[in-house]
């Protein structure tokens, strides 16, 4: 594949940029005037779903023209849902929404159990609201953005295939497929990442293919991840494959220890052309001291990414690594729906008023509020009804109002309500921690009389520990296998297994420790609490006690746990 012209860059991003200016008017148009907006994509959305078999249980026929009876249909979580999607995927139509169902998008929830969310036309469309204004805002504040590529994370498909029977496809092939028809057209032609690299199910590989596919562009000008440690683990994995690399920009042909298909391999070596001019600015990056990664792509102006509280490790190296570089704050965005667009480089986010119906439970009444009776300073946690079928679906996302543009709010994610660990994107429950120890039990015969579980961050890789109660009388298999065992369990958890498989987590550790419930106990207190109202629980989503663990935890080569 021959290498795009100047003047062709330029104008597939003026195309783009065009494609998405209507998109980003209509929603400036619905931010001035959000509860007009609201009221008539409500609606939409009742209007097309009086039909179908959740519309009829719930009577929305009478709903559509009264936003306050709607209002009144219970709130719901996803086990409301759950019996309708499992009609979904035996290949009925019209369940909980009269679009088509074309695809079911895995992520994990507030139980084991995976969820799947149902993916249609409409609910496209509602995300390509968001995003149209979010990419034209980028043109308009970094014009120098339409005279280069972009790269955006294409997820490997690592876990497909792991559902059982479908009618209904599972799994996303393509994070494009969530832009529009054109703007998939000029995406194709201006990402650096080509669609074949979400085919490939290896991550050595798909680490391998997506440094190689970046080192190959020196005109990159955005860069597009989910959580900043996706970015951080592939520039360290770069000292370590420059040969390989610079093999690759030399000849164009990709190693043949790489697992790859016949298909996808031939697919992905006619995107390359020899590129020896870069062998060396890549030799001169990986060698200096500081890992001047600028001088691969010095025309690097936007980093988009997760910025949240867990990901400020991750943001403080992306700072020295790439110094000058805008660092964009994303918006809330969930499988289930968007919340907020990002609103300039100042970590702002409107509220997505033209994507779906929004709702908001005020933590202090319990009150629900539309999205224009918000006030500022006021913390709410989120719901949806998308086009996608879910109604009042409580995303249990926390949200504080930091200001307002025009009559729309900003909204700040200050995390989730409920007890959800998330270093990287894992969204690991207390649930999952207990359906592990259980089945741990009933696969070992062993019980715990204490065991909790919680992050790590030291070292360069962040992870998991578990934390068992010993008293040396019982001897169960060595550390090692504990920990896989345990690990494999928590795999259960989409987002954890996919977050193991990319290396953002490090495998689980396994701390055995005498007298943990005391200890617990005590660490507890000594924060504030009183003995008689310390809480156990299988999951902290704080590190200091697993720091405190590690001061008591016994010899690595068995663990000892109290039947």
């Amino acid at each position: 594949m021959r290498r795009m012209r100047r003047w062709e860059i330029l104008l597939a991003n003026l195309a783009w940029f065009l494609a998405c200016l209507p998109g980003a008017l209509a929603f400036l148009f619905a931010a001035t005037f959000p509860r007009m907006a609201q009221r008539r994509l409500l609606r939409g959305l009742l209007k097309r779903a009086t039909e179908t078999k959740y519309g009829r249980l719930h009577g929305f026929e009478r709903m559509v023209n009264n936003t306050g009876a709607f209002q009144s249909h219970p709130v719901a979580d996803y086990e409301v849902f759950r019996p309708f999607v499992d009609i979904i995927q035996s290949g009925e139509p019209n369940i909980l929404t009269s679009d088509a169902v074309t695809l079911l998008q895995p992520t994990s929830g507030t139980s084991a159990a995976r969820k799947l969310i149902p993916l249609t036309a409409g609910l496209l469309r509602q995300f390509q609201a968001a995003l149209a204004p979010w990419i034209a805002s980028l043109y308009v504040l970094r014009p120098r953005l339409l005279l280069g590529r972009q790269y955006w994370c294409l997820s490997p498909n690592t876990l497909l295939g792991r559902v059982g029977s479908s009618a209904v496809p599972v799994g996303f092939p393509n994070d494009t497929e969530y832009l529009g028809t054109w703007q998939r057209w000029f995406a194709a032609r201006l990402l650096v990442a080509p669609p074949e690299l979400a085919r490939v199910e290896d991550p050595a590989t798909f680490e391998f293919l997506t440094l190689l596919f970046l080192v190959c562009e020196r005109n990159l000008r955005l860069i597009s991840v989910w959580h900043p440690s996706f970015l951080t683990l592939l520039l360290e994995a770069l000292p370590r494959q420059v040969d390989r690399l610079a093999s690759c920009l030399r000849t164009a042909a990709l190693p043949s220890d790489l697992v790859l298909s016949a298909n996808i391999r031939a697919a992905l070596t006619k995107q390359l052309v020899p590129a020896p001019q870069r062998v060396s600015e890549l030799a001169r990056c990986v060698s200096g001291s500081d890992n001047q990664l600028l001088w691969l792509w010095p025309h690097l102006q936007v980093i988009s990414c997760w910025a949240g509280r867990d990901a400020e490790p991750s943001l403080a190296r992306l700072r020295v690594a790439f110094p000058g570089v805008t660092i964009q704050p994303k918006g809330l965005l969930a499988t289930e729906g968007v919340v907020t667009i990002p609103w300039g480089f100042a970590g702002r986010h409107l509220a997505a008023v033209r994507s779906h119906f929004l709702e908001f439970i005020e933590v202090d009444t319990g009150q629900v509020k539309s999205v224009w009776e918000l006030r500022h300073g006021g913390i709410y946690t989120v719901m949806l009804s998308t086009a996608g079928g879910l109604y009042r679906y409580h995303l249990k996302d926390r949200v504080r109002v930091t200001g307002f543009w025009a009559v729309t709010p900003t909204l700040e994610f200050l995390g989730r309500d409920g007890l959800v660990s998330d270093i990287c994107g894992e969204k690991l429950t207390g649930a999952d921690i207990e359906s592990a120890l259980e089945h741990f039990s009933k696969t070992t015969g062993i019980s715990f009389q204490f065991a909790m579980a919680g992050p790590d961050r030291s070292g360069k890789t962040p992870g998991y520990v578990f934390v068992f109660e010993t008293d040396g009388n019982v001897s169960v298999p060595p550390l090692e296998v504990c920990s896989q065992m345990l690990d494999e369990l928590l795999q259960r958890n989409f987002h954890y297994a996919h977050a193991r498989r990319l290396g953002q987590l490090r495998p689980l550790k396994i701390l055995s420790v005498i007298n943990a419930t005391l200890i617990y106990q005590e660490a507890l207190v000594r924060r504030g609490q009183r003995y008689g109202e310390v809480k156990f629980s299988a999951l902290c989503k704080e590190t200091y006690l697993v720091d405190t663990f590690k001061k008591y935890a016994q010899g690595p080569e068995m663990v000892t746990l109290k039947t």
